[in-house]
């Protein structure tokens, strides 16, 4: 089930808050995926950042769950 779908279309920070449905009565409740799909990638050592070769899509810089 899509929640919510966000589309970046730059190189900016972003804050993002997203409400996760509850789903009661389902032995699944306090589980959910979180997929992220791009279409372009970046290499942190290209850019100076650390000396990662991986091809990277997105950022996530902080994560938390709040009530």
């Amino acid at each position: 089930m899509l929640v919510k779908k966000i589309k970046l279309e730059d190189d900016s920070w972003y804050n993002l808050k997203l409400d996760i449905p509850k789903f009661t009565g389902s032995i699944y409740s306090n589980r959910f995926t979180l997929t992220i799909v791009v279409s372009r990638a970046w290499v942190p050592k290209e850019v100076g950042f650390n000396n990662d070769t991986r091809e990277l899509g997105v950022r996530v810089g902080e994560y938390r769950f709040i009530d």
